[in-house]
């Protein structure tokens, strides 16, 4: 007589956690399960009110890339292996919500002898930004100053002065503070004084 192999229904998945790396990614972990050969991930679309297969991966975690920033985002996982068909596991289900986005276009807008100006983009959903300035003697990032508009000018600077600059932005809810990635730094200041005293050499 034949032998069939009859596979038994793999273990639910557990310990599922969902973390945002990113303004437009996360990141979902969970142990492995007994019986498992894969495992499938869906992410709720709130458009069809359906869930939808975003993959399908043999690794204990899995990346969800091109979301929206500042948004909460629904997911199911599930283990499954195919011995004499597909045979699947209950959903284990979790959320995560995405952080505010990173600011863009954080830049130098002008620059005199004695002023100059950072700008930036509006951030989605962004109270404010907080702009935090280099300390080349202590080496660290020092908090200078919380905006809510979108540009900010120094004035009496000395010539020729120029510091690294970084910025987030930030929203309030029932008190807490929240915030977005940080920008890449970025080199802004004045520019140098004209030379001044400078005598045209003759040519001979």
């Amino acid at each position: 007589s034949e032998t069939v192999n009859v596979a038994s229904k793999p273990k639910n998945v557990t310990g599922l956690k969902a973390k945002a790396y990113s303004s437009k990614g996360i990141e979902l972990t969970w142990s492995a399960a007994d019986g498992a050969q894969n495992y499938v991930v869906y992410m709720y679309n709130a458009k069809t009110k359906e869930y939808e297969r975003v993959g399908t991966t043999d690794k204990l975690s899995y990346k969800v890339t091109g979301l929206s920033a500042s948004t909460k985002y629904y997911f199911q996982v599930r283990a499954y292996h195919k011995l004499n068909g597909t045979i699947t596991s209950d959903w284990t289900k979790v959320s995560a919500t995405t952080p505010l986005g990173d600011v863009e276009n954080f830049r130098l807008k002008e620059c005199t002898e004695t002023t100059y100006a950072l700008s930036w983009s509006k951030t989605k959903d962004a109270e404010g930004y907080e702009i935090y300035k280099y300390d080349n003697k202590t080496d660290e990032w020092d908090f200078f100053r919380s905006t809510k508009a979108r540009s900010y000018k120094f004035k009496g600077v000395g010539k020729n002065y120029s510091v690294l600059y970084k910025i987030r932005s930030f929203t309030t809810a029932s008190g807490k503070k929240t915030y977005g990635v940080f920008s890449e730094p970025i080199a802004a200041g004045t520019i140098p004084a004209a030379p001044t005293n400078i005598v045209a050499a003759r040519n001979t």
